[in-house]
């Protein structure tokens, strides 16, 4: 839900007490599916595209 939420892997990854963010990443990409849509119109909208 953090992440759905838009919070940093990083601040989960800390609160969930994960030594590394790779674990984060690992066990909850998969609830992040919409990340690479927002960062493809970010990049967009940055270089005016």
């Amino acid at each position: 839900m953090l992440l759905q939420a838009g919070i940093p892997v990083k601040e989960v990854c800390d609160r969930l007490g994960h030594k590394d963010i790779s674990i984060t990443l690992g066990i909850y990409a998969h609830v992040m599916p919409e990340e690479k849509e927002k960062t493809a119109e970010k990049f967009a909208n940055f270089v005016n595209f």
